[in-house]
């Protein structure tokens, strides 16, 4: 059997996490069972939220909810301590499981759409670079899982997707990018359990999970190519953040504010509230991740 286990750092945006969970669900085929475990931090707690989180167990859309402020993060950015909290958890269900099942586990934002297919190009780029490319930390999606400056030249592989045999990419970098979207197996998630020296590096910063997982990776090994994204011909997930409503991470960094505030965003979450993951899929599928 084989099984996906989801990762949800969630603020506010209700309408956004929905829609990342629906998505999930609505294009994910090759996965036997799907266990989503959210966790809110530092979300403005009421009772349309609480409402929100309920009818999200009840359909049985969420398996875990957890809620953390300040006192349970120690003042680390919270995506760093849910990161860890799940690591451990994980590790936890492993050792108990009686039945060896496949296990695969992805982190992502609340604000992330998954695409069509997006499990297929995954899984194919993990089973390739587990026998060649064994040191990879994560497999990501590109644009946006690396930025262009971290692909060296010639380090790409030409792949053949073993669910429709479509041909795609994979490109190796000693560079990560957004850590919107990190696909793993046993072995990577393993490897990216952090100490309390690392957490620590966290404290009082506002973002810097992902900058912080490179230097971890890399202080391990320099020269190592750890990151690995799927380059398709069509996007396998569509980060909206910037496109519909603003990052609440972003609102709580000054620099990064300051970027923000002086970009508008088109759309609203509420204009949304109706439709599809299908239909804001197509809709932004030739707007997003052009970083």
């Amino acid at each position: 059997m084989r099984n996906l286990w989801v990762c949800i750092p969630a603020r506010n945006r209700t309408i956004l996490t929905e829609k990342t969970i629906d998505s999930i669900y609505f294009y994910t085929t090759l996965f036997d069972k799907i266990y989503i475990y959210l966790f809110d931090n530092y979300t403005e707690i009421d009772n349309q939220r609480m409402n929100f989180i309920q009818r999200l167990i009840n359909k049985n859309k969420i398996h875990y909810y957890s809620y953390c402020g300040e006192i349970a993060t120690q003042k680390v950015f919270p995506k760093i301590m849910i990161h860890h909290w799940w690591n451990k958890m994980m590790e936890t269900m492993l050792e108990l499981e009686r039945q060896k099942n496949e296990h695969y586990f992805v982190l992502c934002d609340n604000d992330v759409l998954f695409g069509p297919e997006w499990d297929s190009y995954v899984l194919t780029a993990c089973q390739l670079i587990e026998k060649k490319f064994p040191k990879t930390a994560f497999i990501t999606a590109f644009p946006g899982g690396i930025p262009t400056s971290g692909i060296n030249n010639g380090q790409y592989v030409d792949c053949t997707n073993s669910f429709n045999n479509v041909k795609f990419k994979i490109l190796r970098s000693k560079e990560g990018g957004s850590s919107s979207f990190w696909f793993m197996n046993k072995r990577m998630m393993k490897n990216l359990q952090w100490s309390a020296h690392h957490i620590r590096r966290g404290v009082g910063r506002f973002k810097t999970h992902d900058t912080e997982a490179w230097n971890f990776i890399k202080r391990k090994n320099p020269s190592v190519l750890y990151a690995s994204a799927v380059k398709t011909d069509h996007p396998l997930l569509l980060h909206l953040g910037g496109t519909i409503g603003k990052s609440i991470c972003n609102s709580y960094d000054p620099v990064a504010k300051k970027k923000q505030n002086n970009n508008n965003t088109p759309y609203t979450e509420n204009e949304f509230e109706d439709s599809s993951v299908e239909e804001i899929y197509n809709l932004f599928k030739n707007k997003c991740n052009k970083w």
